[in-house]
C-alpha cells in the first residue's frame, strides 16, 4: 500500500511538472527552453563528462551562426545565453578537477609546468579584469581571452581517451 501510494504521488508530481513546463513553453518559450537546456547540460556534464566534451566540440562551430540567426533573423535578445560555451568549458573543467581529486584522494596542483602556466595565466587575466575601471568590457574581454586556456585545462583535467578525442575532432 505504501509503495503504491508513493508511485501515484510520483506520477502526479511528474504530470504536474510536465503541465507547468508545457504552459511555460506556450507563455514564455525562450526562458523555459533555456532552463531545460541548462538542466540537460548539467546532467550531461555531471553524469557523462566525455559525452559533454564531444557535444561541446560538435556545437562550437555553429555558435556564431546560431547567434546571428537568433539576433538578426528572429530578433531575439539572447542576453547571458551568449556565454553558453564558456559556461560549459568551466563546468567541464570543474568536473575534470573533481574526477582528478576523487582519483588522487584530494586536490593538488597539476605536476605539469604547462598546466601551472595556464592556471597562472588565467588568474592574471582575472586579476587584470577585476582591476579594470570598466568591468563589463573587461569581463567580456577576460572571457574571450581565457576560453582557450580554460578549454586546454579542462581537457587535461578530464584526460579523455583517444576515442573521445577522435570523436571531438
Amino acid at each position: 500500500l505504501v509503495a503504491d501510494t508513493s508511485v501515484r504521488t510520483l506520477r502526479v508530481a511528474i504530470a504536474g511538472f510536465v503541465l507547468v513546463v508545457l504552459a511555460g513553453l506556450i507563455l514564455r518559450p525562450l526562458p523555459i527552453l533555456a532552463g531545460l537546456v541548462l538542466v540537460g547540460a548539467v546532467v550531461l556534464v555531471v553524469r557523462y563528462p566525455y559525452a559533454a566534451l564531444v557535444v561541446f566540440f560538435a556545437l562550437v562551430p555553429f555558435h556564431h551562426l546560431g547567434y546571428e540567426f537568433a539576433t538578426n533573423k528572429l530578433h531575439v535578445h539572447l542576453g547571458p545565453l551568449v556565454y553558453w560555451k564558456e559556461t560549459l568549458e568551466v563546468a567541464l573543467l570543474l568536473r575534470g578537477v573533481h574526477l582528478r581529486a576523487k582519483a588522487r584522494g584530494g586536490l593538488a596542483l597539476p605536476r605539469s609546468a604547462a598546466d601551472r602556466f595556464l592556471i597562472t595565466y588565467v588568474l592574471v587575466l582575472l586579476l587584470w579584469a577585476t582591476m579594470s575601471p570598466f568591468l563589463r568590457p573587461a569581463f567580456t574581454s577576460f572571457i574571450r581571452t581565457a576560453e582557450g586556456p580554460i578549454m586546454v585545462l579542462a581537457i587535461t583535467a578530464l584526460r579523455p581517451s583517444r576515442r573521445v578525442i577522435m570523436l571531438c575532432l
